[in-house]
């Protein structure tokens, strides 16, 4: 009787492995049969929103992830003592900044919020994506496509309300990707639209899947997708998401590996994958891990790299994903770090009737990984004026388990939120993000650090002012923003990198994005 009590636990839960005292169910193994063919040339020069109408993204019960502190057998460093001020407003750090080589407009405001802005590079155009269409431009800033997202994944799922994109150009494979979600409450369908070209080139043949979301494995289960990261190695594409169940409340991570040559096989056929679900914390700590984020990786490794940071605490968690294109396994340790706390939410000129949702401190962005380190940032309390915020910086030697790097950066008056990061080849660093302030409204900044520069960043550098007071809710009674910002390496010379940020333009209550390159 006990057998059969356990093994009918196990066909509902999945089979709990333990991977260096790591816990986690799966890895189980699902596919589905075909996909289809889309091509640029289907669509005119401007392809408007199907189906119109106000959208307001996530808007599932919000899970709070806590903060996570556990006992290394010494003491970490407290809350401040990394702490570094804009030197363009007032303080110590990096004084040269870079070069702003172009900017242009980005994507104006659709019919969602928040934007979700986020971009890509290839060796000849660059793309931007934002709720609920994505642009191709040449590298001049001409646009050469606009496409309703819906319009474009219609042949895998008519009417799928996409939402929460993410492009990235992948140069191992030298191939475009995007991934976004459809999910609907009352059909309980849940689905990663995933859509691949065909080669470097994103005008023209790409290759649409609507890969079921609401599954581990191939089992069906009572939950979606959200807050998805999208990284890649050469072997895989990797997807993690925060599930919420159909009732809106928060199940638990799961993590999707997806072997690429099938993607990239330019037939729209058959695609495998194996998931991993219900991903505890690394031994030593306890709970639930919230957004981790699988890393872009510009150089070789033997092991897949992804990333958490709890929204406060003394710790972050890498995680390592061996042998994709067999039977992957996954484990992950905890990393010490100066101790930080929860980015609060942000105000404005002019104040606000609600505040800005900035997220918290749980990384938002894909962290990086280039010859031995994984590069990170997100959003943390300004630990010398706690109702502001700023951006906690982070080089993880994913060799020692160390940080090699860790300092945050930031203003009094001043909020930071959404940054996201990138590496050059040569290990400078530079990062994107909207930032506001008691006199500022939302604004589109950047900052960088050459790869020996001390602690701290270059000071702010304006991409694009804000230019009026920000809020718009949808009747929500939530003041939505971001949920991340783009940045990407330019894969001709791997030293140029493209940002794509948000800022509040005029007239009052209007979101818009801005993209430039930099050096």
């Amino acid at each position: 009787m006990i057998k059969r009590i356990f093994t009918v636990f196990l066909l509902l839960t999945g089979i709990v492995s333990y991977t260096y005292g790591q816990a986690y169910s799966g890895p189980a193994q699902g596919s589905i049969p075909t996909g289809a063919v889309v091509s640029t040339d289907d669509f005119s020069k401007t392809s408007a929103i199907a189906n119109p109408k106000e959208f307001i993204g996530n808007e599932e019960s919000e899970y709070v992830d806590p903060p996570h502190y556990i006992d290394f057998g010494f003491p970490t460093p407290k809350e401040g003592s990394n702490y570094f001020e804009d030197p363009s407003l007032m303080g110590d750090g990096i004084t040269s900044n870079p070069l702003l080589l172009k900017d242009f407009p980005g994507i104006p405001q659709t019919n969602s919020i928040p934007p979700d802005p986020h971009c890509a590079v290839g060796p000849d155009h660059f793309m931007a994506v934002v709720n609920s269409s994505f642009r191709i431009y040449d590298k001049d800033g001409n646009v050469i496509k606009t496409i309703a997202a819906d319009n474009w994944f219609s042949n895998v799922f008519p009417n799928a309300g996409a939402f929460d994109p993410k492009v990235l150009y992948d140069m191992i494979g030298q191939r475009w990707i995007m991934v976004w979600l459809q999910q609907n409450d009352g059909a309980q369908t849940a689905n990663l639209l995933v859509s691949v070209s065909d080669d470097s080139d994103p005008v023209g043949t790409w290759y649409n899947w609507a890969v079921p979301a609401n599954q581990v494995g191939g089992t069906v289960v009572n939950n979606w997708s959200d807050y998805q990261g999208v990284g890649f190695d050469q072997d895989a594409i990797y997807i993690t998401s925060s599930q919420f169940g159909f009732n809106g409340y928060y199940q638990y991570t799961k993590i999707r590996v997806i072997p690429k040559a099938q993607l990239y096989a330019n037939t729209a056929g058959s695609v495998s994958w194996w998931d991993f679900w219900n991903v505890g914390l690394p031994p030593g700590a306890s709970g639930t891990p919230f957004h981790i984020r699988p890393a872009y990786m510009y150089t070789a490794a033997s092991e897949f790299y992804l990333l958490y940071t709890p929204n406060g605490g003394d710790l972050v968690s890498l995680y390592r994903i061996t042998n994709p294109l067999g039977t992957p396994s996954l484990s992950g340790v905890n990393i010490p770090v100066t101790a930080y706390s929860s980015a609060p939410n942000a105000n404005q000129l002019g104040g606000s009737t609600l505040l800005i949702e900035t997220g918290g401190s749980n990384m938002q962005n894909e962290p990086k990984y280039r010859d031995g380190f994984l590069y990170a940032v997100h959003s943390v309390r300004n630990p010398t004026a706690t109702a502001y915020s700023s951006i906690h910086y982070l080089k993880i030697n994913v060799n020692t388990n160390t940080a090699d790097m860790d300092f945050v950066f930031g203003a009094q008056g001043y909020w930071h939120f959404y940054p996201a990061v990138e590496v050059d080849k040569d290990g400078n660093a530079a990062v994107t993000y909207s930032r506001s302030g008691d006199d500022e409204y939302i604004g589109a900044f950047y900052t960088t650090r050459l790869a020996g520069d001390p602690a701290g960043f270059s000071s702010s550098t304006t991409l694009k002012a804000g230019e009026a007071n920000y809020v718009k809710d949808y009747g929500s009674e939530r003041n939505r923003w971001g949920d991340y910002m783009g940045v990407q390496l330019d894969p001709v010379d791997q030293n140029n990198f493209w940002i794509f940020t948000e800022y509040a333009k005029s007239p009052g209550n209007t979101w818009a994005t801005w993209a430039g390159e930099i050096r």
